[in-house]
């Protein structure tokens, strides 16, 4: 079932080793409930994993991710005497268990509810480095700094005035997969930042996600380098980047030490958070990773002072305000807030709802509609997060008979194979890997969602400024492929 190579194995025994130390010498009860937390949390992760393979469809609101669904059966079963020490719940994956999914985890995989793959491919949600992420997370939680150690957060922001009347940014989102093997053709990252490059936007805009860890240089992983920075486009205006949960995993020693460090994201400053703006419109990008206290830093939060009062601090009024986060503030299906707290610290930091809101950490494209919960309050809400991973047709999205559900306009659908006839068992349940490209103007904002091989696949045009006073959702464009 691993799939780690040689070195990787190595590298991993290592942290665990460095780990397990730490807590023969600190017991458990020294350190923060956290690790107890993150126990259950995996178990629910298994849990959801079973359900699925069991071909049970349980819903958005039942706890846990399937990326982390092998998690406690790998600590187990590679690891025993970590998890003995972590006092983590015993699992319930049986080797004659993986014996029986193995036909189709090991081929197309099986669609999560929001679209992840259930499968041992690359990035694919069984994919054991996921585990090598997770200790990562641990020993940051454990203070086991010669592993992870939490970088400094910068808190000198930009506030950038753009040039032109017309302004393009190009949107990817949990991109940071740097280039691999992905059958015959290219790998989805270096396809994507290919059609950013033709488009030669202004600016481009990462929404965060360095896969597995962000790492910046332990054990010769340097993945923020050689999975971003390396391949990544830089506008002609400038580059900037969101922080994340999978960058946080190595406590951000990449994000900050590397990424931000790097050439393209000098206007930066060093910093997680920033802003773009004209006389008509703002563009705020947001750190909800740095400061999220919930498992695995999947759930998004902003409370931290210097965030909350720079954007007190920033001119809103009478501009289009439009928000850039990496963690999703809404339910899947963009339906309530759930159990997330990011929606309620951003709108209560702004005074009110932002006209615009584009997140990734959801491997997805999604458009909300107008009777989406974001659209309710006067925010169209677009999820960005298929810039690279591999995904399906998430079953979340839609009705019994196929159609979308009510609250989503548009999410991303078309195969892989429809655009690549060389395709093969393992990428059949794929769907293509896109970005987003928003055009400004004094009186209008355009989207294009654009997949990987550069077709259109969801556009429009909606009226902003002082002249678009009581047009609110006036469209101006329709879904470009269907």
């Amino acid at each position: 079932m691993r799939q780690l190579s040689a070195q990787q194995l190595a590298n991993e025994l290592k942290m665990v080793a460095e780990i397990s130390a730490k807590l023969l010498t600190h017991p458990l009860a020294d350190f923060p409930d956290e690790v107890n937390r993150l126990g259950a949390f995996l178990q629910a992760c298994e849990t959801k994993l079973i359900q699925l393979m069991n071909n049970q469809h349980p819903s958005e609101t039942e706890p846990g991710v399937t990326q982390y669904g092998l998690g406690l059966y790998v600590i187990d079963t590679t690891h025993p005497i970590l998890s003995r020490l972590l006092g983590f719940p015993k699992t319930q994956i049986t080797p004659a268990l993986l014996l029986a999914w193995e036909a189709e985890i090991g081929n197309a995989g099986v669609d999560d509810y929001e679209g992840s793959l259930i499968a041992l491919g690359k990035y694919e949600n069984l994919d054991a480095a996921w585990v090598t992420a997770l200790i990562y997370y641990l020993a940051l939680k454990l203070g086991v700094r010669e592993v992870s150690s939490l970088a400094p957060f910068g808190t000198t922001p930009a506030t950038i005035s753009a040039a032109g009347d017309t302004v393009t940014i190009a949107l990817v989102g949990d991109w940071g997969t740097g280039p691999w093997m992905d059958g015959s053709i290219d790998c989805p990252a270096l396809q994507v930042i290919s059609q950013v490059k033709q488009l030669a936007p202004d600016y481009t805009i990462h929404l965060g996600d360095v896969y597995y860890a962000g790492t910046a240089g332990f054990l010769d992983s340097d993945e923020e380098v050689s999975n971003f920075v390396n391949s990544w486009a830089a506008g002609s205006q400038g580059s900037f980047m969101l922080n994340s949960n999978h960058e946080m995993y190595s406590g951000a020693q990449g994000y900050f030490g590397k990424g931000l460090k790097a050439a393209p994201f000098a206007a930066q400053n060093n910093t997680s958070y920033f802003a773009i703006q004209s006389d008509e419109w703002i563009v705020i990008g947001l750190d909800s990773a740095y400061y999220d206290n919930s498992p695995l830093f999947m759930n998004g939060a902003l409370t931290d002072d210097d965030q909350i009062n720079f954007i007190k601090g920033l001119d809103t009024a009478n501009k289009t305000v439009i928000v850039l986060t990496h963690h999703n503030p809404t339910n899947i299906e963009g339906t309530g807030t759930a159990q997330l707290t990011l929606w309620n610290d951003v709108t209560s930091a702004l005074g009110k709802s932002p006209d615009f809101w584009y997140w990734g950490h959801i491997h997805n494209a999604i458009v909300y509609s107008d009777q989406s919960f974001p659209a309710q309050n006067g925010t169209k809400a677009r999820c960005v997060g298929h810039g690279a991973i591999p995904f399906g047709v998430g079953y979340g999205l839609q009705n019994p008979d196929g159609s979308n559900k009510p609250s989503i306009e548009y999410f991303a659908h078309e195969l892989l194979s429809s655009a690549y006839p060389n395709t093969d068992a393992q990428q059949a349940n794929r769907v293509l890997n896109g970005f987003a490209l928003i055009t400004l103007k004094a009186d209008s904002i355009a989207e294009e969602f654009i997949d990987q091989t550069g077709t259109v696949r969801w556009t429009q045009t909606t009226p902003i400024g002082p002249q678009a006073i009581g047009l609110a959702g006036v469209s101006g464009g329709a879904d470009g492929a269907d």
